[in-house]
């Protein structure tokens, strides 16, 4: 009863309890009294019971005690609460949710002291949708204005902290390609391969490749693969839109002769800028006139008829991203028969190829799953702000760089029209600048802070498979400035010269302690999916609703 291990030896721990004043066991004995005269619980024969005292629980069966526990029981400052209940049910492997408070005064000192607290004493986080977040990855403290940041080298995991972190990650999953889950890829007798792991020593001369998808990487992978292969298949479930770029530009070519090469590269962005956004801007205006532009080039490569059945889109232009086929080389491998394309359903993979669910089978040697990349923020670290797992669905991006809510983070995400260097320019010169006032005014902590009422919107307004499979889970853009990310580099070069880097912005000064940071509005956890024909119609590999904050894949 006084909590000491049944060891059959005078340890010091029974020498401690022997040595206890009489007094004090008095005490001990009247207060246990007072709660039990205090109580009206009816026990009955069988009941259950903790001893605090002596931390365990404690099965009663008529006045014996037939079971005895250890018990976990709280501290004369943070005491154990009396409750008196009857007990309905059992959980054999129950878990325990810590409260707040415990968590910050307890469990947080302990992570930062010692980061392999957690696993040690088996406990796991779990962040919004149950999912379980790495403690070690990345943590603010507000006290003390800095990140500490746990990084897995060859050498093992270090600890670095830092005042501010800027993610230049991107957000692709460099670790994990998407896999549509197609049936029967164990009964093909060839060789499977995906282009984010490609084996160094595959050798396709010779052999007949299928190349399943219809994106940038299948249109380049095809014309360069048929060069050697014997044949290569360009197997599509929906045709995408392609568009011809030359490897030498004669608008260039002519420029060198007269002007200088500043002026030429000069000239030569202000050119393709010009482009770009010219057919960006008419895709969201007037889609009907964009179709015809992009149509027009590859027919002049192409014959109408495989045009209208392998490269025709029954979405419009820049609903997904825009294909470019550097030189025509595609379209070169399909008129000389060294390349074709097929479009339809995969029903499974069989011995000899691929079988479509029209009957068809596309034999292959090597099959190529060009199907599309995952997606991911900040590399896949997981985030906490004062020990509190951050919940990238529910943020709003500020200018497309900063999440609100999370102080002295900034990120690097660029255009899915354009190079994606050309935004990557303007956010560092823009966090130089932020950087710039918090060190000329003596701050320490820098946190966007959302206003109320903002109609959230994706922060990648794609259709594309790759993208709705997973931008549930992303941080969202607001309806004004500056939580917009316009994908149009001449209005952000205009926004971010003009921008007010403390505009819908919280600053504490260096130093300070003991500051609350506010979290503005959320944003809300999902968004509709706009769907089409490409990613959401019944087959393997559609889109599906993933759950903020739950994981990242989908079938």
């Amino acid at each position: 009863r006084h909590g000491l291990p049944e060891t059959g030896l005078i340890g010091r721990q029974t020498v401690a309890a022997l040595n206890v004043p009489a007094a004090t066991r008095q005490r001990q004995l009247a207060a246990s009294a007072a709660r039990q005269i205090g109580s009206n619980f009816a026990y009955g024969d069988r009941y259950v019971v903790v001893n605090i005292p002596s931390a365990t629980v404690e099965a009663v069966d008529h006045g014996v005690v037939v079971r005895r526990y250890v018990a976990v029981v709280g501290k004369p400052d943070k005491a154990t609460p009396r409750i008196e209940a009857r007990i309905t049910d059992v959980n054999l492997n129950p878990t325990w949710t810590l409260p707040v408070s415990i968590i910050k005064k307890e469990i947080i000192p302990k992570m930062r002291k010692d980061p392999g607290y957690l696993a040690r004493e088996r406990i796991r986080i779990l962040g919004p949708g149950g999912v379980e977040v790495d403690p070690t990855a990345i943590d603010w403290s507000s006290d003390a204005q800095e990140w500490t940041v746990q990084v897995d080298t060859d050498g093992g995991r270090r600890e670095v902290r830092a005042g501010w972190v800027h993610f230049g990650s991107g957000y692709y999953d460099y670790e994990e390609a998407h896999d549509p889950g197609f049936a029967g890829v164990e009964d093909f007798s060839g060789t499977v391969v995906h282009p984010q792991f490609w084996p160094q020593d595959l050798d396709h001369a010779g052999k007949r490749v299928v190349v399943i998808g219809s994106g940038a990487t299948a249109v380049t992978v095809v014309p360069a693969m048929a060069q050697t292969a014997a044949h290569v298949t360009m197997l599509q479930r929906t045709p995408s839109y392609v568009f011809s770029q030359p490897g030498v530009d004669p608008f260039v070519q002519l420029l060198r002769k007269r002007l200088s090469p500043q002026r030429v590269q000069s000239l030569t962005r202000i050119k393709n800028l010009g482009m770009q956004s010219f057919l960006y801007e008419l895709s969201r205006k007037r889609p009907r006139a964009a179709n015809a532009i992009v149509l027009g080039q590859v027919r002049a490569f192409l014959p109408k008829e495989v045009v209208a059945e392998h490269f025709t889109p029954p979405y419009d232009v820049w609903d997904q991203r825009l294909c470019a086929v550097p030189d025509g080389d595609l379209y070169a491998a399909i008129r000389r028969g060294a390349a074709d394309v097929v479009t339809g359903h995969i029903d499974r993979f069989v011995p000899e190829g691929v079988r479509l669910t029209d009957g068809r089978v596309v034999e292959a040697d090597i099959v190529v799953t060009a199907t599309g990349l995952r997606l991911q923020l900040f590399g896949g670290a997981s985030v906490a702000v004062d020990g509190e797992p951050v919940d990238m669905a529910r943020r709003f991006a500020y200018r497309g760089l900063m999440l609100a809510g999370v102080p002295n983070v900034t990120m690097t995400v660029g255009y899915v029209n354009a190079s994606w260097t050309l935004r990557a320019d303007l956010v560092s010169r823009y966090v130089a600048r932020l950087l710039g006032h918090l060190r000329d005014r003596g701050l320490g902590t820098a946190v966007p802070v959302a206003p109320d009422g903002m109609t959230a919107g994706p922060i990648l307004d794609l259709t594309s498979g790759y993208v709705q499979r997973i931008v549930s889970t992303f941080p969202k853009v607001g309806d004004r400035a500056p939580w917009t990310m316009p994908q149009n580099y001449l209005k952000d070069k205009i926004a971010f010269g003009r921008a007010d880097v403390t505009e819908d912005m919280f600053f504490a000064p260096l130093g300070a302690k003991g500051v609350s940071l506010p979290q503005g509005a959320a944003a809300p956890a999902q968004l509709p999916l706009p769907g089409s024909s490409s990613n959401v119609d019944g087959s393997v590999g559609d889109v599906v609703e993933v759950p903020a904050g739950g994981g990242q894949g989908a079938t």
